[in-house]
């Protein structure tokens, strides 16, 4: 088998494997696992905001926001 139908054959395994694993429907009773506290992407709400604090003091950079800063932690 040539290298560029090996190629070819592996890009289609990934892909048909990509496809396989797609989203499935979610029903009403399992909805309450999703939600739990623990599954979110930032469950401890107080750490994140100290993080973003920080981060923002630091980095005169604040996620998702046009508002500027210094790194002297004043603002």
């Amino acid at each position: 088998m040539s290298r560029a139908a090996q190629a070819g054959a592996l890009l289609l395994l990934l892909v048909g494997g990509a496809l396989a694993t797609g989203c499935a429907p979610v029903q009403a009773w399992e909805r309450d696992v999703l939600a739990r506290r623990d599954m979110a992407f930032d469950p401890d709400e107080l750490d994140a905001a100290i993080r973003n604090h920080v981060h923002f003091s630091k980095e005169a950079a604040l996620k998702g926001g046009a508002a500027g800063g210094g790194g002297c932690g004043c603002n």
